[in-house]
């Protein structure tokens, strides 16, 4: 939780938060760009072979991949990724591949039997070693040289200056309150994704209620969850001191200007001018840290077949090695990461897939879209603002999802969407059945039933709207390698 006692002594009209969830796909895009090597898993198996000598038939995660018999990915899931030069395989796939191990574990042995938890085990640290060897060969492609690269072009302005002089410095209007058409990409990657929506899917950007939130002295806080092992997206965003100055005015506080068209024509642009708050978070670990590199299955619901999730024990059962494999469990993402999902106002997704593998997330996603935020909930408990009173008179708003698509088509994601949503809705249904009949025999008992009250009262919070009405604040934002882009844009060839 970020310490905003600061901002007590600053103006401040709202915080609004802002949440991207970046893919493999933006690590696709800047290495094929570079003429890299990609990280892609069919990549890794020619490295498994090649460099390291390892007999692919001897591993079986290996071996459902390399023979093509890995799990056939879910009808439901799409991918936002530009697709790799021939790869037939996705990070989907070598998910698929350690559930169908795990699967003829338990379809092979009897269940609780020794020689299952000896086999899983076993399968746990083949597991560990996989991740290993994947951390080598990012090591191996994603190189110093390669990371300075990305950041000194990404740092580069229009008029092809990066580095800090003393005319960039005397400047009035550097740094972070650069206008967008004048600014580097990575500056631009945090606040120009209006400018892409309205570009490129203007239709969808008549319905787009984020910058009618927009005031001066806001706090724009921008959560990045990068779910790639690397540190090519940090080395993205990370703005040289030409680029952004934390404290650029000496007569106000503001570091960041938020463009918003004007509601005149001509194709202006209205300019606020805020307070830009950045954290990149790496919630599957990070190749440099190999310890830290998550590997396993991301939808904790396609373990346990067997056994009741309210049996689950792992110190007492065969289930809990299970759980061993499942990276929720390990990452502990409602503990970590759900707080700042239920916090977001607007999302942003670039190069993730929609099947059952990040399930977890957009489960979030489409809870905290189906509720409503009132206007006073958006200004904080901290600073004070000329600006407040016109705040608290806007209507309230419902959070909106912005998905940066690499295809033209976009009905194949909203369908993706559709079947987490029918999944999450099954969930809750599920979750709430539940309690309510363990309210029941409770009762029958003459047992005290607060606690189960008290936790019925949270799941009636968990009602979701209708998908229908969801999908009209889920944008999409169709592109290729030749489109223009403002956020997460690439070197012009």
């Amino acid at each position: 939780m970020l310490d905003m006692t600061d901002f007590r002594y600053r103006p401040v009209t709202s915080k609004l938060d802002i949440t991207l969830l970046v893919g493999n796909g933006f690590d696709i895009r800047m290495l094929n760009r570079f003429r890299r090597p990609a990280t892609t898993f069919s990549a890794f198996l020619d490295y498994e072979r090649m460099v390291l000598n390892r007999k692919i038939d001897d591993d079986p995660i290996l071996a459902h991949l390399s023979k093509g018999l890995a799990a056939k990915r879910d009808q439901d899931t799409v991918s936002t990724e530009p697709p790799a030069p021939d790869d037939p395989i996705h990070w989907a796939d070598v998910e698929a591949a350690i559930l169908a191990c795990i699967q003829e574990v338990e379809d092979q042995v009897a269940p609780n039997d020794d020689a299952q938890r000896e086999q899983l085990v076993d399968l746990l640290n083949r597991v560990e070693m996989l991740r290993a060897d994947f951390s080598d060969y990012l090591g191996e492609i994603v190189t110093a040289p390669l990371l300075r690269s990305i950041n000194h072009w990404a740092n580069q302005r229009p008029d092809n200056q990066e580095d800090l002089t003393s005319a960039v410095l005397n400047q009035s209007r550097g740094g972070g309150v650069r206008a967008p058409k004048d600014a580097s990409s990575n500056l631009n990657t945090l606040r120009c994704f209006n400018r892409d929506l309205r570009t490129l899917a203007p239709e969808a950007y008549a319905h787009f209620r984020f910058d009618s939130l927009a005031n001066y002295y806001d706090i724009m806080a921008v959560t990045v969850f990068n779910f790639n092992y690397t540190t090519l997206l940090d080395n993205y965003l990370a703005m040289t001191k030409a680029n952004f100055d934390p404290h650029i005015f000496p007569q106000a506080p503001t570091n960041f200007v938020y463009q918003v068209p004007a509601q005149t024509k001509g194709g202006h642009w209205k300019t606020y001018h805020d307070y830009l708050i950045t954290t990149v978070i790496h919630p599957h670990g990070l190749a440099a840290v190999p310890s830290s590199m998550m590997f396993g299955i991301d939808n904790i619901d396609q373990l346990n077949r067997h056994v009741a999730l309210s049996e689950i024990d792992r110190h007492a059962g065969l289930a809990g090695i299970e759980q061993l494999f499942a990276k929720p469990y390990l990452v502990q993402d409602e503990l970590n990461y759900r707080q700042q999902l239920q916090a977001t106002e607007l999302f942003v997704a670039f190069g993730l897939s929609f099947g059952r593998s990040d399930d977890w997330w957009w489960r979030q996603v489409l809870l905290r879209m189906s509720q409503t935020i009132s206007p006073e909930a958006l200004i904080p408990p901290y600073g004070d603002s000329i600006h407040r009173d016109k705040q608290r008179h806007k209507p309230a708003y419902q959070p909106e999802l912005i998905i940066y698509h690499y295809a033209p088509e976009a009905s194949s994601e909203l369908l993706a969407l559709e079947g987490v949503y029918s999944r999450l809705q099954a969930q809750l249904d599920a979750e709430t059945a539940q309690l309510v009949a363990q309210r029941r025999l409770l009762a029958d008992k003459g047992g005290d039933v607060d606690a189960i009250d008290a936790r019925l009262a949270q799941a009636d919070q968990l009602t979701l709207l209708p998908f229908e009405v969801l999908a009209q604040r889920i944008y999409i934002i169709p592109f290729d390698d030749d489109t223009p882009l403002n956020c997460f844009d690439l070197p012009r060839s």
